[in-house]
């Protein structure tokens, strides 16, 4: 067959497939070489029988005919420089859904100079390494999802591709389809969270929202908590202070303990109260590629406290980015005299080095931020019994200054990385300014709570076979409440205290507390097994084992020590393409509470290439914390003797791509929620007057909510203002004993 003919067919077949049709095998009619399901032609009208047996050879040694359902065209000529030039072009039910290619410097740079000796390269290794990639892709791409980018980038940004006569045509209708193909990367875009293993965000088994390094750059988004904002369930009280952000999902409130918050997979969480503190909601996006929310319960997969849902904050990856690097300077004022002022610094370095043999990849990023916090000075509203807010003229209680860092590195299948965040505030206005002073000048000491995280891990996964392999990984974690906290107490509501620290001391008007320090430990290792025999079957099983080490209380030198371990099935299986069922089973043994089971099961349906039904059912329980069970205070009585808080969840879900403009997701969901675990007053008479409070399982609840968010991009040429509108309706109903 002629170079042009061969041409012509595949400019056809790839136009079809742009413009969502598909194509035949009969379409294409290639084949000077064929290994079943793939195909080997000469584009230049020079066959060379060696350059095709070696082609067939290394895909035969890399078992090729083991990937079931594709085909895959491969096309090869000679450059300029007479280097091998080979194109492949991936086939899934007859319809084209990955390009990959491998090109001469000189063809894709011909500016070069460089002598054309040092540009020769080896057919061999040319071949080597181009069915390597081959293999590659079928591997990261088992569901066989349609890769644009690629098919675009070998149309219109290589020699071959542009040479079909086609390009005007596909730029002329990229621009009718331009808003369609954003959502369809939306749809098809890969996540971790929800399964912990890749999946396209249309097969999830989860109510998963995601939020895309674009969305962060158009968006304006700064840290998580930014981005938080517009994800429909979440709710927020701000303080800007202690507990800086409280947030809520999905109706149930508390200290920001019923989420999980991650950071490259790895937990941040406090250990002893299990809350998200200041500096994980404030974690930096500047070298963020992705972050995933799951809504509704994972203990399934998680265990112990994925109650409500789950955040993972993803770093960008150099397997697959390109080197990279930045700075920025950042300054801002909370009013317009410059007195109340803010500054940023961040960096983040990129960098992979890849060689014949081994993928070495290393990321850095670090962010410094001071700030003096917003200006509430004189915001008072009392009335005649002294109730309402009030601040004093001297409030400097939102200051603020904080670090963090994350080193990644990868080498082959071996990873480890750190992260480390600390966090200095104010107790902002958690606490009206005629109860604890509001500010650290004028010799008084202040409100501070400060917060330290630091984490590193190891990991190695072991591949004993294409479809078979063990990911091993080991966590230490440290999270601390640091001895810089304080706070000092206001004994009397005369605000006429502020005039005169000395004096208020001297009287007993002012009590200062400073022994807060809580630091806790913890020691993790999880096992991993995959097994992916095809596209219709995909099995995980894990195991979990963790150590922790918290103290009683603030300040205590007594410390509790236990274990939990964890164990867990997930089944994938696709009896035809467009269903998936997903079911699994969690079983955790904890040295405290004791024993915990969570199953689940989930459909997913793909009606249509514009419809998309999910329906789930899920368990969750959050497991007392030490500070919930062990710490005492003047008013509080310790309480072992608690029980996880339990959830049952059942949910509907669709997303459905509309008008070619609009994409719509809506989730029906009804929680039931029982132990759930408040500070209530018993009959215990207290020493120091009253009765004693107890964390107790008294609680149950009942949330039935919709959630609806709505991406539209009504204008073409606008299409970079998109915005994500976000009509919620929530009921929650609380039933108390």
């Amino acid at each position: 067959m002629s170079s042009k003919n061969v041409r012509a067919n595949i400019s056809t077949a790839l136009l079809v497939v742009l413009l969502g049709g598909t194509v035949s095998a009969t379409d294409s009619l290639f084949g000077n070489a064929s290994l079943n399901n793939v195909f080997i032609s000469s584009l230049d009208k020079k066959n060379s029988s060696e350059t095709e047996n070696e082609i067939i050879e290394r895909l035969q040694n890399e078992n090729i005919l083991s990937f079931e359902n594709i085909r895959i065209e491969i096309f090869y000529r000679r450059s300029e420089l007479k280097n091998l030039e080979l194109y492949a072009l991936f086939y899934s039910n007859d319809t084209i859904y990955d390009v990959y290619y491998s090109e001469d410097l000189k063809t894709q740079y011909p500016e070069i100079e460089l002598a054309a000796d040092i540009l020769k390269n080896d057919d061999k290794l040319i071949i080597s390494k181009f069915c390597e990639r081959i293999i590659i892709r079928l591997r990261s791409n088992p569901r066989r999802l349609k890769r644009i980018t690629n098919i675009e980038d070998f149309l219109l940004n290589t020699e071959f591709g542009r040479s079909m006569n086609h390009a005007e045509i596909l730029k002329n209708e990229q621009s009718v389809k331009k808003s369609e193909h954003v959502f369809s990367y939306l749809e098809e875009l890969k996540v971790v969270t929800a399964t912990k293993s890749e999946t396209s965000l249309r097969e999830t088994p989860s109510a998963v929202y995601v939020i895309t390094e674009s969305m962060i750059k158009e968006r304006g988004y700064r840290t998580v908590i930014d981005a938080l904002a517009d994800i429909p369930g979440f709710q927020f009280q701000r303080t800007y202070g202690t507990n800086p952000d409280l947030v809520n999902q999905r109706g149930l409130i508390g200290q920001n303990q019923r989420s999980l918050l991650y950071i490259d997979g790895q937990p941040d969480n406090n250990i002893s109260d299990l809350g998200i503190r200041n500096g994980s909601l404030y974690y930096p996006l500047h070298n963020v590629k992705q972050i995933e929310i799951v809504a509704g319960p994972a203990s399934a997969l998680y265990g112990a406290n994925a109650f409500n849902g789950i955040i993972n904050v993803l770093s960008k990856d150099q397997e697959n980015e390109t080197d990279s690097g930045h700075a920025n300077l950042t300054f801002g004022s909370w009013n317009n005299d410059f007195s109340y002022n803010a500054y940023a610094v961040d960096f983040a370095v990129n960098k992979a080095i890849r060689t014949d043999k081994d993928n070495l990849s290393f990321s850095a990023a670090g962010y410094y931020l001071k700030s003096d916090g917003p200006d509430f000075r004189g915001i008072q509203n009392l009335n005649s019994d002294r109730k309402g807010y009030w601040w004093s003229d001297y409030y400097n209680n939102s200051r603020e200054e904080g670090y963090s860092a994350n080193l990644r590195m990868r080498w082959n299948n071996f990873r480890a990385q750190a992260i480390a965040w600390q966090h200095i505030q104010g107790g902002g206005t958690f606490a009206n300014g005629i109860r604890e002073i509001d500010t650290n000048t004028r010799g008084f000491e202040g409100y501070n709570w400060d917060f330290r995280n630091n984490s590193v891990m190891t990991g190695y996964t072991h591949d004993f076979t294409r479809i078979l392999n063990l990911d091993s990984e080991v966590r230490i974690r440290h999270t601390e409440i640091l001895s810089s906290s304080k706070d000092e107490y206001v004994n009397t509501d005369i605000p006429s205290v502020y005039n005169n620290a000395a004096a208020a001391r001297a009287n007993n008007d002012i009590t200062l507390y400073k022994d807060y320090a809580r630091p806790d430990y913890g020691y993790e290792i999880i096992e991993r097994l995959s097994y992916n025999p095809n596209a219709h079957w995909s099995t995980q099983l894990g195991f979990e084992a963790a150590h922790y080490s918290t103290p009683a209380g603030y300040g205590s030198h007594i410390r509790y020590l236990y274990q939990n371990y964890g164990t867990y099935i997930q089944q994938l299986y696709k009896p035809v393409p467009e269903l998936a069922v997903t079911a699994g089973f969690r079983f955790d043994h904890n040295t405290i509470y004791g024993n915990a089971a969570t199953p689940r099961l989930s459909l997913v349906w793909s009606a249509s290439s514009n419809l998309t039904l999910k329906s789930f059912y899920s368990t969750g329980f959050r497991a007392p914390t030490a500070w919930e069970l062990f710490n005492a205070t003047a008013q509080r009585l310790a309480n072992p003797e608690l029980a996880p808080e339990r959830l049952n969840a059942y949910e509907i879900g669709a997303g459905y791509r509309f008008l070619k403009n609009y994409y719509l997701n809506a989730q029906v969901y009804y929680n039931q929620i029982s132990n759930l675990i408040l500070e209530a007053s018993t009959n215990e008479a207290n020493p120091n007057g009253g009765f004693w409070n107890k964390n107790q399982n008294v609680g149950s609840a009942r949330v039935i909510s919709t959630e609806i968010k709505i991406d539209a991009n009504p204008f073409l040429w606008l299409s970079f203002l998109r915005r994500t509108h976000i009509p919620a309706v929530s009921i929650l109903t609380c039933l108390l004993p």
